[in-house]
């Protein structure tokens, strides 16, 4: 495995735990992150838990699979999420604390393109 497929493949496993704990857990991941659940409303966290796991399954193939150009795409994308959570604290009133998650994803975006890098894929 390249060391760009070994980064989307960790990716992915992160996708998949995360969306485990959404799927079944949805209160207590909300909890960790001082996000405020109204009672019944944990269907929406498990539908982007179901989302999550899809993502988490394109990711996992794509990277065992060496698919470089999706690894490419990745990098864009996930360098974009902490924009987006920046923007749902500044505008949308979300905990500070979800800006961690972007962090994440830009930092793996990040080993992502050092990766591609590393393999002479970019």
């Amino acid at each position: 495995m390249s060391k760009a497929a070994k980064s989307v493949f960790i990716y992915g496993m992160y996708l998949f735990l995360s969306a485990l704990v959404m799927l079944f857990l949805p209160n207590e991941m909300m909890a960790v992150f001082d996000f405020p659940v109204p009672e019944g409303s944990d269907i929406f966290i498990r539908f982007t838990g179901m989302v999550f796991f899809f993502l988490a399954f394109y990711y996992i193939l794509a990277a065992r699979r060496e698919v470089v150009e999706f690894m490419r795409w990745t990098v864009y994308t996930r360098s974009l999420v902490i924009l987006f959570f920046i923007g749902f604290v500044v505008f949308g009133g979300a905990p500070p604390l979800v800006v961690v998650g972007g962090v994440v994803d830009l930092a793996a975006a990040f080993w992502t393109a050092r990766a591609l890098r590393a393999d002479q894929h970019i």
